[in-house]
């Protein structure tokens, strides 16, 4: 079953698969404080790539670096506009402790071949009719979370930019503003039900879709000489 969460109509589908740490939320016990000034480690090992048909489990390490040295990177999948096609959809990594920066940013980069691509994220539903670019939230995850509509305050949205070629610094504010729930309610609305995501957090990573949509997936149109890469550089509080 779907729990549908639209970016505009603030909805955004969340298949009921895996969690980050597996098929079972994970018990859930006191977490440590992390600094306030924290940098997640971008070794790929620790980096899982959810609900992507097509894609692989994991994002690749950029040659000629160590891991954890410069970050990871994947290409866009190409296939049909359709549902079911190969598409990218939540790239999630485990939290090792309780946030307690005022911000989280994160360093990227979109290179695209010399031919632009065409991205795709209408993949056949017919609800995506809200138009505009292809873009990418920031997510967080509290632990304990089992994808139901009894814990929409588990998961949290803030858009972060539009796919497109070029490095880019995104921002979001962890007080709560910018942040939508997975039925669209705004933190700065629930501070205490945010917070406590944060106090509690389970996954952190980043989600892609476009149009009506935060996590529906984006994919790239098969045209001959086409593609893109989506490269992380760092990621980190303050």
């Amino acid at each position: 079953m779907y729990l549908l969460a639209r970016w505009k109509h603030w909805l955004a589908i969340i298949p009921t698969l895996a969690l980050v740490g597996g098929s079972s939320p994970p018990p859930i016990s006191p977490q440590p404080p992390l600094p306030a000034a924290y940098e997640f480690s971008l070794d790929p090992a620790r980096w899982r790539i959810q609900f992507s048909p097509g894609m692989p489990a994991r994002p690749n390490p950029i040659v000629g670096c160590a891991p954890d040295a410069c970050g990871w990177a994947f290409a866009f999948p190409t296939g049909p506009d359709s549902k079911g096609a190969a598409s990218v959809h939540y790239i999630v990594t485990g939290a090792p402790g309780r946030l307690t920066g005022s911000k989280l940013i994160l360093e990227y980069a979109v290179v695209e071949t010399v031919k632009p691509p065409t991205y795709q994220y209408v993949l056949g539903d017919p609800k995506n009719t809200c138009g505009g670019p292809p873009h990418f939230s920031l997510y967080l995850q509290r632990r304990g979370d089992d994808l139901t509509a009894a814990k929409e305050f588990h998961r949290w949205f803030a858009r972060a930019g539009e796919i497109k070629a070029g490095r880019a610094t995104a921002t979001a504010s962890l007080t709560g503003a910018g942040w939508i729930q997975v039925f669209g309610k705004k933190a700065e609305d629930f501070p205490s039900q945010f917070q406590a995501a944060l106090a509690e957090l389970g996954g952190i990573g980043f989600v892609f879709g476009g149009g009506c949509f935060a996590g529906h997936g984006i994919n790239l149109a098969p045209l001959k000489d086409t593609g893109a890469t989506f490269i992380v550089h760092k990621f980190r509080t303050e």
